[in-house]
């Protein structure tokens, strides 16, 4: 038997039925929203300590931070990237606590695609002004009339007290950003490996995120080498993740290709809209830091192989997918 919550929510004249499945924290206060997602209009320079764009994050542990753009004016804007479409219910925010800097009003818009945004409006289709905060530290939850999806996400400031700073977090749910990768339900392959009888790493197994080593080509003038996951059957992947060699030296893949297929035998080399060659993916600056690749175009496939282009010290990586089942349509 299933129980599913609903939470009943007055917003304007109208009573709000929400799925609480679909109406939880997105991951701004808790870190898994990284840093590079966040971006910002500007930032206040003379007061870096306190007030970077990824100092957004509610519930900090430094009680002084928001984010506080440059100058005084209106419609400076914060910009998060879920990085897949992402179901919206609400949001909720507060100023800089320790001072007396919040944020009475503003406004949102939201894209799929970050070239087309559209301004969430009001019943008469005029651009919705959100109020604000009444104080520094006091938290305020806002639910959306019309929950809606989408990928990017901006809060531009209309009216503040004192100086503008804003702490934030979203409500909602990502249905395809899952991790697709577990031993030992998946499989990985590579075009070679060094020999188990000289080292007990290096093998194709110990390309997994969580492994504390990492695959080798066993021919790195090799042009061609690759690593292959085989997720088991058809999946929608909407994101790639590389990581270094964990236990030797320092090394890791600084760029490479993709490919993807279902039978192993027609290979589709990805490329972004409207480009005919293979994208050529920034790979990792270090071994033990994961570098994420949201994809523009996400694709569906059982099979997916990294080509090394580049590398640091030796031709060695971990590897992860993110996304979610395919629904078949």
């Amino acid at each position: 038997m299933v129980t599913v919550l609903l939470l009943f929510c007055l917003v304007g004249l109208h009573i709000q039925i929400i799925n609480a499945s679909c109406s939880v924290p997105l991951g701004l206060s808790t870190g898994e929203i990284k840093d590079w997602q966040i971006t910002a209009s500007s930032i206040d320079e003379q007061r870096k300590e306190q007030c970077q764009a990824n100092f957004l994050r509610l519930y900090s542990n430094v009680n002084d931070r928001a984010w506080c753009p440059r100058t005084n004016q209106p419609h400076q804007w914060i910009q998060i990237d879920l990085g897949t479409p992402t179901k919206f219910h609400g949001f909720i925010t507060q100023g800089r606590p320790g001072s007396g800097e919040w944020i009475t009003a503003l406004l949102i818009s939201h894209s799929l695609d970050y070239y087309q945004w559209n301004y969430i409006t009001d019943t008469e289709g005029n651009q919705k002004i959100f109020t604000g905060n009444q104080d520094a530290v006091s938290v305020r939850y806002q639910y959306f009339q019309t929950p809606f999806y989408a990928r990017f996400i901006r809060f531009h400031i209309v009216s503040w007290n004192l100086r503008p700073s804003l702490r934030l977090e979203l409500v909602g749910c990502q249905e395809c950003n899952k991790p697709l990768v577990y031993l030992p339900y998946t499989r990985f392959s590579a075009s070679s490996s060094v020999p188990t009888r000289y080292r007990a790493t290096c093998q194709p197994r110990d390309a997994f995120l969580l492994s504390n080593k990492g695959w080798c080509a066993r021919y790195k003038q090799v042009k061609d080498n690759w690593l292959q996951i085989d997720i088991g059957h058809p999946t929608r992947v909407t994101a790639l993740i590389t990581k270094g060699r964990g236990d030797h030296g320092e090394q890791w893949v600084t760029k490479y290709t993709v490919a993807f297929s279902n039978d192993t035998r027609l290979w589709i080399y990805y490329n972004d809209a409207q480009r005919t060659e293979p994208k050529i993916f920034s790979g990792n600056y270090d071994k033990s830091l994961e570098r994420v690749h949201y994809l523009n175009q996400p694709f569906t496939a059982r099979f997916v192989r990294f080509f090394p282009k580049e590398w640091n010290g030796r031709l060695s990586m971990r590897a992860g997918l993110l996304g979610c089942p395919h629904d078949g349509i």
